[in-house]
């Protein structure tokens, strides 16, 4: 006898909500802006989140893959940004994104680790 999965209602809507974070990052670099010196900050904060959502996209079963992705479109994204005219690239921001992929991705393993699973649970 198989037994299905219970189906997670959270993994399709991680899914597009990572899928609509990624599309605003592409989108919004390509209009021109100061952040200041909140800048570093915000991109940490936008990679950290994307790094949770495709956290909980993936079920937490791919953590490397999660963590080298975010931080695969975060140089492909400064390198975009270098292609376009009124936008350059800060090696940086990459530090940034980087950054945030690594430490939230470590977090939620550490975090992971820490779970108690059914089959070792005291009954």
């Amino acid at each position: 006898m198989r037994i299905e999965r219970a189906s997670r209602p959270e993994v399709p809507w991680a899914w597009f909500c990572a899928l609509a974070v990624v599309a605003q990052i592409f989108t919004l670099n390509a209009v021109p802006f100061d952040l200041g010196a909140w800048d570093k900050v915000w991109h940490f904060l936008a990679y950290a989140g994307l790094t949770l959502l495709l956290w909980i996209a993936t079920d937490g079963k791919r953590p490397a893959l999660v963590v080298g992705a975010v931080m695969v479109l975060g140089c492909g994204d400064e390198l975009r940004q270098a292609l376009i005219p009124t936008r350059s690239a800060e090696l940086f921001d990459f530090v940034a994104d980087a950054a945030a992929a690594v430490i939230t991705g470590g977090t939620l393993l550490f975090l992971q680790g820490k779970r108690p699973c059914v089959e070792s649970s005291p009954r």
